[in-house]
């Protein structure tokens, strides 16, 4: 592990070192080719090109890379919940609402979904789906769902 100022250290079983001195020193790395951290930007997992806009709060990049992953795996639920994040961000509360809802219905445990579809709720003053929030979270968990209703600011119930 790389400990306070820079030192690396490492932990091997004691039986491996006697091993490790008999062999040949290796000059040349047997991997070829990059790592995927290092690719291109254009040829890294939608996954990886998310995170460094997401962030950054790059919103207006997260969408673009956003539409292209739900364009490219339309039934992965984390690219339709990275595009609402990106159009909640941008204020555009339909768009992500409809995101969210897509990435829910491809994940029915996507309780991070729900949750942005009843704050998007709130804001937009309708307690009808705040409710229906609620009660699809109860579905999950009955504590997520007080913890919505406690984030919310409703009583005992939305």
């Amino acid at each position: 592990t790389a400990g306070i100022g820079g030192g690396i250290h490492f932990a091997l079983p004691i039986e491996w070192l006697a091993s490790l001195e008999k062999q040949p020193e290796i000059t040349e790395f047997p991997i070829q080719g990059k790592a995927l951290w290092e690719e291109d930007e254009d040829k890294k997992p939608f996954y990886m090109q998310a995170a460094v806009p997401e962030s950054r709060k790059d919103w207006p990049k997260l969408a673009e890379v956003a539409q292209k992953w739900t364009a490219s795996e339309p039934k992965v639920a984390e690219a339709h919940y990275t595009l609402g994040i990106a159009m909640e961000k941008l204020n555009k509360a339909d768009l992500a609402a409809k995101a969210f809802e897509q990435a829910f219905a491809l994940d029915a445990n996507n309780y991070d979904a729900l949750v942005h579809i009843g704050l998007i709720a709130k804001s937009q003053g309708d307690t009808a789906e705040m409710h229906r929030v609620q009660v699809a979270l109860a579905n999950i968990n009955e504590d997520l769902a007080n913890e919505y209703a406690e984030l919310l600011g409703c009583s005992k119930s939305c």
